[in-house]
Order: C-alpha cells, then structure tokens, then sequence
C-alpha cells in the first residue's frame, strides 16, 4: 500500500513540475492503448469473418 501512495505522489510532483509534458504522456498511454484496443477488435472481427466463412463452405 505504502508503495502505490509513493508511486501517486510521484506523479502528483511530476504533474505540478511540468503539467504540459504530464499530460503529453498521458494522452500519448491514452492514444496507444486506444490503437491496441481498435487492432485487438479488428483481429476479433476477422476471425469470426474467417469461421463463419468456412462454415458456409462446410454447410454448403
């Protein structure tokens, strides 16, 4: 416990010494997290594309 409160007042101290370069970085997690979501759903779609394709050529 003692360490997560260290880890957040340390990004407490690091966004009041420089919000704009915080923020950057934030927002920089932030857009790369989003990218990773959006490739693992597109991976997803594809993938139940590619069975129910092979289904329809099974059943048919």
């Amino acid at each position: 416990m003692a360490v997560a409160l260290k880890v957040t007042s340390s990004r407490v101290e690091e966004m009041q010494k420089n919000p704009q370069e915080y923020f950057r970085k934030a927002r920089e997690i932030a857009r790369k997290r989003a990218v990773a979501q959006l490739k693992a759903e597109q991976q997803q779609r594809a993938n139940r594309s590619r069975q129910q394709s092979g289904q329809r050529l099974a059943a048919g």
